[in-house]
């Protein structure tokens, strides 16, 4: 299947406002450097988040998932592949009573200013961390002597194969340094 024929299967879920053809990564990166992108979706939900995981997988499409862009490099050769945005639409947070609900793209220095508002502890560390909750599980980011793995307890994740979403307990997130399970499969939400 060639681009122009990937671009319309994904139009048919997705608003063409939302993709967009040769973009600039440099709009979306927090370096601005390097290359385009052969289309950048920017899905405005997890139905339409699943159906192009699910094209793109189907039709060995090769896609990159990135968050706020923060610690990405685009090569200035740029990326022949489809570069998947998880962006605003993805940033709810909810509080209930001890645990935090936070969608893939939402802020950590917003879920820091949640967490403080709703008088819970465990997350300042991640107050000053420029990136989003889905980068941070991703790579178990972490910084003054705390980490994502002190404090999440599950994550909602998306499979690449058939785009279905299931939930991940910490224990078989296999967390370390700078390391998840996740960096096979696309998040989509987390528990903290």
């Amino acid at each position: 299947m060639n681009s122009k024929q990937i671009y319309e299967e994904l139009s048919l879920q997705i608003d063409k406002s939302r993709m967009l053809p040769n973009a600039q990564m440099k709009e979306y990166t927090s370096f601005k450097a390097g290359g385009n992108a052969a289309l950048l979706l920017q899905p405005a939900n997890t139905e339409e988040l699943s159906y192009a995981v699910g094209v793109l997988s189907r039709n060995n499409i090769r896609h990159l998932v990135i968050g706020n862009g923060t610690n990405l490099l685009v090569k200035d050769s740029g990326y022949s592949g489809v570069i998947i945005r998880i962006g605003e639409a993805f940033s709810k947070i909810t509080v209930n009573e001890t645990t935090i609900e936070a969608e893939a793209g939402a802020l950590l220095s917003t879920i820091a200013k949640v967490a403080l508002n709703a008088s819970l502890t465990g997350f300042e560390f991640a107050g000053g961390i420029p990136g989003s909750i889905g980068g941070a599980v991703f790579m178990n980011a972490g910084a003054y002597d705390g980490e994502i793995s002190q404090i999440i307890e599950s994550a909602e994740v998306l499979s690449k194969v058939g785009g279905k979403l299931h939930t991940v307990n910490k224990d078989e997130m296999k967390l370390s340094y700078r390391h998840s399970i996740f960096q096979k499969r696309v998040i989509s939400s987390s528990k903290q």
